[in-house]
């Protein structure tokens, strides 16, 4: 159906959308179109850029805004094949507070520009749509910012959202024997017909291992100084968190359940300035004490950090899955 400059489409088992057309200016967030998708489904809109106040000065960006949830995936299309134009286009997908999430750019002129971005938060999001010679807005808040779209590349396009939402596949793991030189084929489908996307990772325990496997190790970061272990994603495994001395940061290590773990993700602690002094035992203490658990009461694992150096304590406050929220800090 076409209503307002406006395609709307949905398959019959999304939800239907509120239409929305595009109406100029919408060079900003703060000019953003709404098109009304607040719940999985989708909606398609066609838009030009080269038209309105930035057309060939600062750069033409058509800004549109939509609700997703967290765990959901934002797949957007921008097709110029089927209204016939030789647009170079690029896709810019940002957060509610203007942070650049993902920059699409791949297309030549004439060809359709795909992005698909999977959400870890629900949150009101932003994609712009600008040719290629525009790049990012200097400030997306704040319209003329940009490096100038060219009258050489402009043209019509039909911009599709959609948004769905995924369910929470199982964590498959296997730990495999294998002996120097042997080719490891990995195999991964889906059960009963299903399909979706997937991370795949594996690890090589060869060069953490000593002979006879007596002695397992793994990367943590830059100068390990205190280690501690909790359940971080409430998976009944122990999990382990190291403070990095030589480092503002803490790894992460989520426990596997078979003495084994996976690999590190760090996450930002307080500022360091310099190592303490060496004890007795010529190893290096850098006071980076810290502490696991539930300070706010919410079921899930939180990490305290202290601060030699700046007199202060870093917490990051876990979110149930392994990750944490960005450090907050306490004065000592």
């Amino acid at each position: 159906m076409l209503e307002n400059g406006v395609v709307q489409t949905r398959p019959p088992d999304r939800p239907s959308t509120n239409l929305a057309a595009s109406v100029e200016p919408n060079d900003s967030i703060v000019q953003a179109n709404d098109t009304g998708l607040v719940q999985p489904g989708s909606v398609t809109i066609h838009s030009t850029i080269g038209d309105g106040a930035f057309g060939a000065t600062s750069g033409d960006y058509d800004f549109f805004r939509f609700e997703a949830g967290m765990g959901q995936r934002i797949s957007i299309e921008v097709n110029v094949f089927v209204v016939e134009s030789a647009l170079d286009s690029m896709i810019l997908l940002y957060d509610g507070a203007g942070n650049v999430l993902e920059i699409v750019d791949s297309a030549s002129a004439g060809d359709n520009e795909l992005l698909s971005y999977l959400t870890d938060k629900a949150d009101t999001y932003y994609v712009a749509v600008a040719a290629w010679e525009s790049w990012e807005p200097d400030d997306p808040f704040t319209a003329g910012t940009g490096q100038g779209a060219g009258p050489d590349n402009t043209g019509a396009f039909q911009l599709s959202v959609r948004t769905e939402a995924i369910g929470p596949g199982a964590i498959e793991q296997a730990s495999i024997p294998v002996q120097p030189g042997d080719a490891v084929l990995l195999l991964v489908t889906g059960e009963e017909g299903s399909s979706g996307d997937f991370n795949l990772k594996a690890t090589n325990l060869d060069q953490w291992i000593t002979p006879e496997s007596e002695t397992l190790f793994f990367p943590a970061g830059a100068g390990p100084s205190e280690a501690a272990f909790g359940d971080l994603n409430n998976d009944g495994r122990p999990d382990l968190v190291v403070s990095n001395g030589l480092s503002d940061t803490i790894s992460v290590l989520l426990g596997n359940g078979d003495g084994t773990f996976q690999a590190p993700r760090q996450f930002a602690i307080g500022a360091f300035v310099s190592p303490s002094r060496i004890g007795e035992s010529r190893t290096p203490n850098y006071r980076r004490d810290l502490v696991i658990a539930d300070f706010d009461r919410d079921g899930a694992a939180d990490v305290a950090v202290t601060n030699y150096d700046s007199s202060d304590v870093s917490v990051l406050l876990g979110r149930g899955d392994g990750t944490f929220e960005p450090q907050g800090s306490g004065t000592l």
